[in-house]
This record gives structure tokens, sequence and C-alpha cells, in this order.
């Protein structure tokens, strides 16, 4: 996480930066009066959904998600708080997680369906209209791929951005080496289209 907030530090502070040498920043009265401007011009930006990578939460993304909607984005953060990631161990009583054979659902269910419920506060709230791009962090772009591929029915989702993720898989019977997502990302791998193909 510490690496994360830096890298998302680093990243902000270089894209704040330029934003500043090119633009001046508003006032906070004038950023108050045009915030029905930018809602409204959310509407036809690219609607973003950030996905939370392994056991960060929501607000860990809030300096990006700032940054984004100062670009006139639509952005919304798949509602997961740290102790979410308690969930996952509902796979531990499954056989296949001590084989290593662990699919994704239903294990990650409970991620997919944040997931879905940020692209309807997308919708609903923001009025954002046109394909979603998803910006995923560390396991969330590959937890975003296992949503492309089996819980977007209404086919949503335009395109999958991750910064950090892993999308392979460990290496099989390499003493040591441990599959912390006890097959799951072998699954997506194999069984999932491919990152170019999405």
């Amino acid at each position: 996480r510490v690496i994360m907030r830096a890298a998302l530090t680093n990243t902000s502070s270089t894209i704040a930066s330029t934003r500043a040498k090119h633009h001046r920043r508003p006032s906070r009265a004038r950023r108050a009066s045009s915030s029905s401007s930018t809602a409204s011009s959310s509407a036809d930006a690219n609607p973003v959904l950030i996905c939370p990578g392994l056991g960060n939460q929501s607000s860990d993304y809030d300096e990006l998600v700032e940054i984004l909607r100062a670009r006139g984005h639509a952005v919304v953060v798949a509602n997961v708080a740290r102790i979410d990631w308690a969930r996952n161990a509902a796979g531990v009583v499954k056989p296949s997680y001590w084989q290593g054979t662990l699919e994704p659902r239903p294990t990650v269910d409970w991620y997919l369906e944040r997931c879905k419920s940020a692209v309807r506060e997308l919708r609903e709230t923001y009025g954002a209209q046109g394909k979603v791009s998803m910006l995923a962090h560390s396991a969330g772009g590959w937890l975003a791929r296992v949503y492309i591929d089996t819980y977007d029915e209404e086919g949503d989702i335009g395109r999958l951005v991750s910064l950090g993720s892993p999308m392979k898989p460990v290496p099989r019977d390499v003493p040591g080496v441990i599959d912390q997502t006890r097959g799951i990302l072998t699954y997506v791998d194999e069984k999932l289209r491919t990152v170019k193909e999405l």
C-alpha cells in the first residue's frame, strides 16, 4: 500500500505540475461556481471506474479521482473497504483452494458486484453516457478482466487500463513460490480473453 501510494503521489504530482504549467488553478469560489458545469460536462466525457487493488480501499484513490474530475471525467471508485478483502477467505473452505485451482467466482463476486454498482452510479448519478473505462490498480486489473468477461452482461465496459496489475500467474513447481491467488490468476490467464483481446 505504501508503494502504491507513493506511485500514485508521484503520478498525481506529475500530472498536477504539468497542469499547473498550462493552467492557473481557479479559486475556491470559482471552483464552487463551476461545479454544475463540471457535472454536465462529466456526462459527456469518458466515464471512468476505478478498481481498487488488493488491500486498498476506495478513499486511497481520492487524489486520483480529483485529478480526473478536474479534467472533465465522471469518476466513481468501486466501493471497497479494507475489511472487505477478508471476504476472499470464503475460498479457504474449498478443496480447490488447497489444490491451487480456485476459480474467481463465486469467491470474488462481492468485488464484481461493487464494480456493477459503480457503473450504475456513473449512469444514474452522473448521467454518464458511452462506454466506461476501467482504471484498475494491482489485483484490480485481473479482477476487472473477470468482470468484463463474466459479469458485464450489458457491455458497459469499453476499455481497461491497468496500473501495476499482475496478468500472468506465478511459475508452477518452483520451490518457495506461492500463488497467493490460489489458482485464480491461472484461471484468468487460461480461461478468459487476453488483455490484447479485450
